[in-house]
């Protein structure tokens, strides 16, 4: 059995969507940044459904949620920062490495700036 944190559930108009702003987000298991991390993870092994599953989990995400990707954590960063901030020894590759960054860089040109 699974068992979710309090509020992983909560509706996304519950949360601050900006950790900068100063009032805390209750929220404190970011499930988009944990993916991140664990896909651009050295032991990544996700391309148990073809080496672009992976992309196709984003994309669903995405789709059921357009701003997953886009809410920051309690300490100001997006998911591109935990994608940003591994080292490139993925089992992605580059390539698709390269691929993650433009596709979350796709939701929000604005991201590059932050």
């Amino acid at each position: 059995e699974t068992v979710l944190p309090d509020g992983f559930f909560r509706p996304v108009s519950s949360f601050s969507t900006d950790a900068r702003v100063g009032s805390p987000s209750p929220e404190s298991f970011f499930p988009y940044h944990e993916l991140i991390r664990l896909i651009t993870s050295e032991d990544f092994r996700g391309h148990k459904f073809g080496v672009s599953g992976w992309m196709n989990t984003l994309e669903a995400c995405t789709s059921s949620d357009p701003s997953a990707f886009l809410r920051y954590d309690n300490l100001g960063n997006l998911p591109i920062h935990a994608a940003l901030g591994s080292e490139c020894n993925t089992t992605l590759g580059l390539k698709s490495e390269r691929r993650l960054i433009k596709y979350l860089l796709s939701l929000d040109r604005n991201m590059a700036l932050c």
